[in-house]
């Protein structure tokens, strides 16, 4: 009689789950998944391979689970419990929460026409995001506060390059100044990401590498993550001259997807080693301020470098919360 009464509220509950049971489901991965990235970042400084083992292969894994269809019924009590847990704003969303077949279509939601607006300004926010970090671009940038990178390494791979040769060359106006700006993309957030301005696209470059998280502690543990993990740069120039694009995968998120690039493949899991550093075409494309441009599977980052007169002032610091379309610098 025991199991049969327990098996009747089991199943009544999988078949109608409340959206309390599927929050403690939820926190029940959420906390599996912080110890599993635990145990890479522990582990994964012995081998190269080993290293990139791990990391493209559970990327994969929970990528085909994002995938998995999830029963109508139970989906407003999963997107609800979400929602609540990662403070998603579901009246922006464009779709009933029913609609949503996996949690992957929820995490690259689309949403409502109009609820973005686009600043008149020179260059606004392509994502939804959390300013990590900004400031003039120098030999190193910072990850987070305390924590930086090679800039040359950043975007080239390797260090065929000087500081000083490579930062010259990116310029096209010598009297201008060389910026830059991290977004951080929580789990929460809106995922696509749009164009900052009207930009004129000339090629772009896929960094091959690894998939470590992006979270503080191990930005801050680790300073090289930036320059390590797999990215793709968008080089492309802008009014005031230089507007390079770079979005960098991570733990979980290796699959990145642009609209106007349907060639790029990333978390490609038969990747067996950094021998070949990255794969750069040409790609002639014009995007306009606000168009999407493209999509994070989940949460990642984007890092903007561009070019801009030195007088240029920013409208946002360190810390603050930025949506698709904010202002983030001034040039009057």
């Amino acid at each position: 009689m025991f199991f049969k009464n327990f098996y009747e509220r089991l199943s009544t509950r999988m078949q109608y789950p409340n959206e309390d049971f599927v929050k403690k489901t939820f926190k029940i991965l959420l906390y599996s998944n912080i110890g599993a990235m635990i145990l890479f970042v522990k582990y994964s400084d012995s081998t190269t391979k080993w290293k990139l083992s791990i990391s493209r292969n559970l990327s994969v894994l929970y990528g085909k689970t994002f995938r998995l269809t999830i029963p109508e019924t139970w989906r407003p009590s999963v997107y609800g419990a979400f929602s609540s847990i990662f403070s998603v704003d579901l009246s922006e969303i464009k779709k009933p929460l029913h609609e949503y077949q996996n949690l992957n279509e929820f995490f690259i939601r689309e949403l409502k026409d109009g609820v973005r607006k686009i600043d008149p300004g020179a260059l606004v926010s392509p994502c939804d995001a959390k300013v990590a970090t900004l400031g003039v671009v120098g030999k190193t940038l910072d990850s987070i506060k305390g924590s930086d990178y090679d800039f040359t390494l950043f975007l080239t791979g390797g260090n065929e390059f000087t500081y000083e040769t490579y930062r010259n060359s990116l310029k096209q106006n010598t009297e201008n100044e060389l910026y830059y700006i991290t977004l951080y993309l929580a789990p929460g957030d809106y995922h696509r990401f749009h164009a900052p301005a009207d930009w004129e696209i000339a090629y772009r470059r896929h960094l091959f590498g690894y998939l470590c998280g992006v979270f503080s502690w191990n930005l801050w543990r680790k300073k090289t993550i930036f320059t390590i993990n797999e990215r793709v740069v968008y080089f492309g120039k802008w009014k005031y001259g230089a507007l390079h694009y770079v979005a960098v995968a991570a733990f979980n998120v290796g699959d990145v997807k642009v609209k106007c690039d349907p060639e790029l493949m990333m978390n490609v899991n038969n990747f067996s080693g950094p021998k070949v550093k990255f794969d750069q075409r040409e790609l002639k494309y014009k995007a306009s301020k606000g168009e999407e441009f493209g999509a994070f599977n989940a949460g990642s980052t984007i890092v903007l470098i561009f070019e801009g007169p030195k007088n240029m002032k920013w409208m946002v610091q360190p810390g603050d919360r930025v949506k698709v379309g904010n202002r983030i610098i001034d040039l009057e």
